[in-house]
């Protein structure tokens, strides 16, 4: 599909705006999440609602692959707003009820956002392959904003306009009617002017028309339609289908063709995570409530302009990234134990530096992330078919990979990383 002048920069506008509000409530409750745990007393166990909102994320790539996928696009959003207008509201009342209780009820709906988010991202993704595609930048621009709004939002509605959480949360609720207007002005785009088979296709889910096909392994089967040299696998159709859902067969065939993709997106986001919320809530442990929220905030920035960036370039060689990533995480473990650059200039201007520092762990995050998904919707060696159920199996193994790494810093934070080891004389004044 070509899209030229107005029409493509609406449709931009449009993408930008879904992949915002889509992520904005797993980012605004990021942005809060430290001091939402330590509003319940819970200071210690701030990863736990990381924790939460990852598992409940892999759960959502689970629930989309296997089931989801099914259904049209329109209908998962429908039901993504309405969900995520529930969280929102969920958290305004958690934050309302004191102590332990209140945690673990901010926890449940933190994970519904959470689980709703990704269920978004992925039908988004995979609907984007019906409109050109630039506008994947526009969508990891998107997802990237949202995390400097969240942050941003929550820093000047909490400390600058002394709002309450149960404000801040309620306030957010109205966004999700914005988010269903934009998805459907771009749906109506890519589905005018199309019929039949095109048509439900463009409708995402399966095709009416034609049987779930069944597929097979023999290599070279002279009656499969589509034999991909690349993945060295067939699958032989009784009649037109969208996309296959999660089985042991359909991985085996997604990881043949895209296998590099997918191991080198799990390895960046667990590096990712690890750095954000792991060891970046250890170094802001003692510093002024917004240092935290701040840090997320500059951390997209980098993820911004680096998910934009496939709009103009693309890089093939994720794997330089990873390893990048990997040098990132080395060297934060080393700064959190010993302060060097947190504590090298006074009164704690230190962590501007910091700030910026997060900003280039964002940059390699973001730009493999996008790259990735670039990849995933336009690699000519990916079969049509297995396109976005590379996405969710991508997102399956890359939540795995999150929640790894925030449930290891549970346990951190309250042995190795405990304050009481990290700033031996207390926090200073």
């Amino acid at each position: 599909m070509k899209l030229e002048g107005k029409q493509f920069s609406l449709a931009f506008a449009a993408v930008l705006t879904c992949g915002t509000l889509n992520n904005l409530v797993y980012c605004i409750i990021c942005g809060a999440s430290q001091s939402l745990a330590k509003n319940f007393g819970m200071g210690n166990y701030m990863t736990a609602l990381s924790t939460c909102m990852n598992w409940f994320a892999l759960l959502g790539t689970i629930l989309s692959a296997s089931f989801l996928i099914r259904f049209r696009f329109h209908f998962r959003i429908r039901a993504v707003v309405l969900l995520t207008a529930v969280s929102y509201a969920g958290v305004a009342i958690a934050s309302e009820t004191p102590g332990r209780y209140g945690f673990f009820l901010a926890c449940a709906f933190a994970s519904l956002g959470s689980l709703v988010q990704i269920v978004g991202e992925l039908t988004n993704l995979a609907f984007l392959k019906n409109l050109p595609p630039e506008l994947i930048g526009a969508w990891g621009g998107g997802t990237g904003v949202a995390g400097i709004l969240g942050g941003g939002l929550y820093v000047y509605l909490s400390t600058n306009l002394g709002l309450s959480n149960v404000a801040v949360f309620k306030l957010m609720v109205p966004t999700v009617v914005l988010y269903l207007a934009a998805f459907t002005y771009l749906h109506g785009l890519a589905t005018a002017g199309l019929k039949g088979v095109a048509l439900e296709r463009a409708l995402g889910g399966e095709v009416q028309g034609g049987g779930r096909g069944h597929e097979t392994e023999e290599e070279g089967d002279a009656s499969a339609p589509l034999l991909n040299p690349v993945c060295g696998k067939a699958t032989k159709l009784d009649g037109p289908q969208g996309s296959l859902p999660l089985t042991w067969l359909n991985a085996r065939r997604t990881m043949d063709c895209a296998g590099g993709v997918l191991v080198n997106l799990v390895a960046v986001y667990c590096l990712e995570y690890t750095i954000f919320p792991g060891l970046a809530d250890r170094e802001t442990y003692c510093s002024g409530r917004a240092w935290y929220p701040v840090m997320w905030m500059s951390y997209n920035i980098g993820v911004t302009l680096s998910r934009l960036s496939v709009a103009l370039f693309r890089i093939e060689r994720v794997w330089i990234l990873t390893l990048f990533q990997a040098l990132n995480v080395f060297l934060w473990i080393f700064e959190v134990y010993t302060g060097f650059i947190r504590n090298s200039l006074p009164n704690g201007a230190g962590l501007y530096l910091v700030a910026a520092w997060i900003a280039v762990v964002g940059l390699c995050g973001g730009a493999a992330y996008v790259n990735c998904m670039y990849l995933f919707n336009n690699d000519p060696g990916i079969p049509n078919e297995l396109r976005e159920l590379g996405i969710n199996m991508g997102l399956i193994m890359s939540n795995i990979g999150i929640s790894c790494a925030t449930s290891m810093f549970v346990r951190l934070d309250n042995t190795i990383m405990n304050p009481t080891i990290i700033f031996p004389h207390g926090c200073p004044s």
